[in-house]
């Protein structure tokens, strides 16, 4: 999903080019939800028959909220973060990847975009698999339909076949 605003100013040679650096670098948002394990094992089944220069790496992203004010829970959250995501980086490593993650601390949408700009990703990699199209999607609001409206990075949009 590229932004019309973006794609109304990019010449053919200027598209082509973006297009074939899309999967370079992806940004992987990562919440334990289904969709979010459902996106890894995309990632992973496209990592296996990827062609050369294709999807060398991914950063993972974990955002925790700031939702107590007893620091402790806090802590523990962030801990049961960096352990899950460990996880994930171990099974995208496997694949020949070079994987980087980060816990982060704030508003998810936020901490998406500041990661984003700071690691000079390709596009943002998202997924559903609990609806059949686009409009149900964007009817539930989730971290994905934030990342979809607020963010201009292009997005991989992923969602099993009704």
């Amino acid at each position: 999903i590229f932004r019309p605003q973006l794609l109304s100013v990019y010449t053919h040679d200027e598209l082509a080019l973006r297009c074939q650096h899309l999967w370079k670098h992806l940004l992987i948002p990562y919440d334990g939800s289904p969709d979010a394990i459902y996106l890894i094992e995309q990632m992973e089944k496209y990592a296996q028959t990827r062609a050369p220069g294709s999807f060398e790496q991914c950063l993972l992203v974990r955002v925790v909220e700031n939702i107590s004010r007893d620091p402790s829970v806090t802590e523990s959250r962030l801990n049961d973060a960096r352990r899950e995501l460990e996880s994930v980086q171990v099974r995208l490593e496997k694949l020949g990847l070079q994987v980087q993650s980060q816990v982060r601390q704030g508003t998810p949408v936020l901490e998406v975009l500041t990661a984003a700009e700071e690691d000079d990703i390709s596009a943002i990699a998202v997924a559903t698999c609990h609806r059949s199209n686009m409009l149900e999607w964007l009817a539930v609001r989730r971290i994905n339909e934030d990342i979809l409206h607020q963010l201009w990075f292009p997005l991989l949009f992923f969602s099993p076949k009704g």
